[in-house]
C-alpha cells in the first residue's frame, strides 16, 4: 500500500471498478479487436488513426469516421460493433468468477451501510453473471456502459455513480485495478485505492496517482477501518482480508 499523508474527510461512499477489481471476466481483447476490425473492413472504413486506442474508444472512432464522410452506415456499424463487445463479455463472464474475499468485502460495506456502487465499461449482462446479487449490493449505482452516455475516462462515468448515490467526491473512495481508475477518482477529487488484481503494477498505479495501493480488494474494509481511526499507514501495509 502506498501512504497518503494527509487523512481524508470521513468517507461514506465507495465505488469500484469490475474487472480486474471485484471479478474477472477473462476477455479475449485481442480477439475482440480482431472482429471489430473485420467488421470495419466489410464497411470499408478508414483504419488510419485506430491503433493503440482502446476498443470502445476505436469504435467511436470509427463510428465518427463513417459521419465524417457522410455514411449512412454510422449508426449500423456502431450497434453491430457493440454487440460484438457484449456477446464476448458475455461468453467471458461464464467462465469467470469473483475475486476471492470480494463477496465478504461487500457483505461488511453493506453492513456498515456504506454507499457503494459500480463505474465499469463492461456491459450489464456480464458482470451481472459473475455477480448475480449485484443489483443487492449496488441497487440503481451500477453504471455500466449501457447506463452513461460517457465511460470511463471520461469523469461523467463516475460522476453518474455519484450523482445516483447523494454522494460528494470529498467522502468518497473509488476502487480500481488500472490507472484509468485512479485518473477518473483523482480528476473529481476522491480518495483512490488501486488494487493489484488486473494487469497493473504497483508501480502503474502509484504513477497514476493512487493514494494507496493493496494487494486486493478484500483489504478495503481494513483500509476504511484505519482511515476512520485516523492511523498513519505504513507503505508497506499488505490488506489482503
Amino acid at each position: 500500500m502506498t501512504e497518503k499523508n494527509s487523512i481524508p474527510a470521513a468517507i461514506d461512499t465507495v465505488v469500484f471498478d469490475f474487472d480486474g477489481t471485484l471479478g474477472y471476466l477473462n476477455i479475449d481483447f485481442l480477439l475482440i479487436r480482431k472482429k471489430i476490425l473485420a467488421l470495419a473492413a466489410e464497411y470499408a472504413a478508414d483504419l488510419n488513426g485506430c491503433e493503440g486506442q482502446y476498443i470502445l474508444e476505436m469504435i467511436v472512432f470509427l463510428k465518427n469516421g463513417f459521419i465524417r464522410r457522410g455514411d449512412s452506415h454510422a449508426e449500423e456499424f456502431y450497434f453491430r460493433a457493440m454487440e460484438i463487445v457484449s456477446a464476448e463479455e458475455v461468453a467471458a463472464a461464464r467462465r469467470g468468477s469473483l475475486i476471492p474475499g470480494a463477496r465478504q468485502m461487500l457483505q461488511v460495506l453493506k453492513f456498515q451501510k456504506l454507499k457503494l456502487g459500480v463505474v465499469t465499461r463492461n456491459c450489464y449482462p456480464a458482470v451481472s453473471l459473475v455477480l448475480p446479487a449485484i443489483d443487492d449490493y449496488f441497487g440503481a449505482a451500477v453504471i455500466t456502459r449501457e447506463r452513461t452516455s460517457h465511460f470511463k475516462p471520461h469523469p461523467e462515468h463516475l460522476r453518474t455513480a455519484l450523482r445516483m448515490l447523494g454522494s460528494n467526491p470529498e467522502g468518497a473512495i473509488m476502487v480500481g485495478d488500472h490507472p484509468m481508475d485512479i485518473i477518473i477518482g483523482k480528476s473529481l477529487g476522491c480518495t483512490t485505492a488501486g488494487v493489484l488484481t488486473g494487469h497493473s503494477t504497483r508501480e502503474q498505479l502509484n504513477e497514476a496517482g493512487a493514494d494507496y495501493v493493496l494487494t486486493s480488494v478484500a483489504g478495503i474494509t481494513e483500509l476504511l477501518k484505519l482511515l476512520r481511526a485516523g492511523h498513519n499507514i505504513p507503505a508497506n501495509l499488505n490488506l489482503q482480508d
